[in-house]
């Protein structure tokens, strides 16, 4: 059974690779979703503060062989 809200323990290469994908397009990211009260750059550091703890628990997971639970 697979779960969209699961990330299996073998697919965590792939989900670190789409970080990775999504913070090399950060800055066009932020351009085109930032609010109103935010500039570009605030905007694309609080993207980057948000996928760094999303990366650093996949790579805890994978170390541990685990997988995450996406919630």
């Amino acid at each position: 059974m697979h779960h969209d809200d699961v990330v299996a323990p073998d697919e965590i290469p792939a989900y670190l690779a789409g970080i990775a994908l999504v913070r090399a397009y950060s800055e066009r990211l932020a351009a085109e979703t930032r609010p109103p009260d935010r500039t570009v750059e605030s905007h694309c550091r609080h993207i980057s503060g948000r996928l760094d703890g999303i990366e650093a628990s996949a790579r805890f997971a994978q170390g541990a062989g685990g997988g995450l639970l996406i919630w």
